[in-house]
């Protein structure tokens, strides 16, 4: 029973078990497909129209926090002369209602932090995250798409693009410090209706190991 205390109205409401496997919110059960091992073959488009780099590697993906979070490890073949290796940690968000995603990996310094929906219907799960780029400090707009083909089968396809909104937020910062410092709109989520159009830079099909 609360008392009035908005930290005791949380941990006995978004975060409350009731001897469920998930007593945070029935939408964590979207991402039971997501769990096990998986064997990745992945494709990745260094410039459009040509040809894609070829690689393979192992995800790991498993509950934890009391079946609250899914988290991900990703060990590849060698790319650029380093071995690729990721983690991320992918969860339900049982207030907004949105799925949201933290990633990092081998290829860059920085953490993603994107969020979007699953269209159950379709089986396809859609997100959005903005970064700035480490090697042209453009605003940039990452959306992961994936398909669900089967129980034992998932395809993620990345497209990357500038943000749409770029040049109204460094506009926004005439004295040519981080964009993020005085424009952090920058962070939200953009609309996943509306039309990204930008190249598929990377393809990975995971199927799950017997």
């Amino acid at each position: 029973m609360s008392d009035g205390s908005p930290h005791l109205e949380y941990l006995t409401g978004c975060c409350r078990t009731d001897g469920t496997r998930r007593g945070a919110s029935g939408g964590h059960a979207v991402l039971d497909v997501f769990a096990g091992t998986w064997d990745a073959r992945s494709l990745f488009w260094i410039r459009p129209g040509e040809k894609p780099l070829e690689s393979t590697g192992t995800m790991s993906s498993q509950w934890i926090l009391g079946e609250r979070y899914l988290q991900q490890r990703y060990v590849g073949a060698q790319m650029f002369d380093q071995e690729y290796a990721g983690c991320g940690i992918w969860g339900f968000n049982s207030t907004t209602g949105a799925y949201e995603c933290v990633w990092c990996d081998t290829a860059a310094c920085m953490i993603l932090f994107e969020r979007g929906s699953f269209d159950e219907d379709k089986k396809v799960y859609i997100a959005d995250s903005s970064f700035i780029s480490p090697t042209t400090g453009q605003i940039m707009r990452r959306r992961s798409v994936v398909t669900v083909r089967s129980n034992d089968e998932h395809v993620l396809e990345t497209y990357l693009g500038p943000e749409p909104d770029a040049d109204e937020l460094l506009q926004a910062n005439e004295s040519g410090s981080n964009p993020f410092e005085s424009a952090p709109e920058v962070l939200r989520v953009s609309s996943l209706d509306d039309t990204f159009d930008a190249p598929k830079v990377m393809e990975i099909r995971f199927s799950r190991r017997s």
